[in-house]
């Protein structure tokens, strides 16, 4: 399995164990996997968008997860837009292929998504791109509106998107990440579920 982990913005001042790459270790450390190749990258990467998607559509396994926190939601949602014919062309190619895409609270800027602003500040939901109704493609976005910064879902536009709202006491934009938080815990674990489902387990 692909593994693709792009960290949000203030991430690469924050190297701390509650960034998402950390986070994502944690998960792996308790889940049973194999094979796995993993690329992570920080979302103030000017190149990081086309290194993820290289890493993506070249490396050698069909079933793939993306997990973006923060702007690097934000970014893991545009490079689905801006590389979507490759990837679906891998996923076809190599039949029985899977994409799983995790957006933990979600919030920045895009240039060139064609809006002005910020999501979570000016702009509403993230599109979604109706050619993303597919079995073979999943998506689970968190995010919270309790704290500043404050996340932005999905545009429920198909039956493989699960849009949850992060509303418990400890929900901020840094306890999502930190698994000895209830909110962390409950978000661990549905990103364990989705690499069941990308495994196929």
């Amino acid at each position: 399995m692909l593994v693709n982990v792009i960290t949000g913005y203030s991430a690469s001042m924050r190297q701390s164990k509650k960034t998402v790459t950390g986070f994502v270790t944690d998960i792996f450390r308790e889940t049973v996997t194999k094979n796995i190749d993993r690329y992570d990258c920080y979302s103030s990467d000017r190149h990081c968008i086309d290194n993820s998607a290289r890493f993506l559509v070249t490396g050698n396994s069909n079933n793939m997860l993306l997990i973006g926190k923060s702007m690097g939601a934000v970014r893991s949602w545009w490079l689905l837009n801006e590389y979507w014919l490759s990837i679906k062309n891998k996923l076809v190619s190599r039949q029985g292929g899977r994409l799983g895409v995790v957006l933990i609270d979600p919030h920045g800027w895009q240039k060139g998504d064609g809006r002005v602003g910020s999501y979570g500040v000016k702009l509403g939901s993230l599109k979604y791109d109706k050619c993303w109704a597919r079995d073979d493609l999943k998506f689970v976005v968190f995010h919270q509106k309790k704290h500043y910064p404050r996340g932005v879902g999905l545009e429920a536009g198909g039956n493989n998107v699960n849009n949850i709202e992060l509303t418990g006491q400890d929900a901020s934009h840094w306890s999502v990440t930190d698994i000895n938080s209830k909110t962390g815990r409950m978000v661990a674990d549905r990103i364990k579920d989705m690499i069941k489902w990308v495994q196929r387990d």
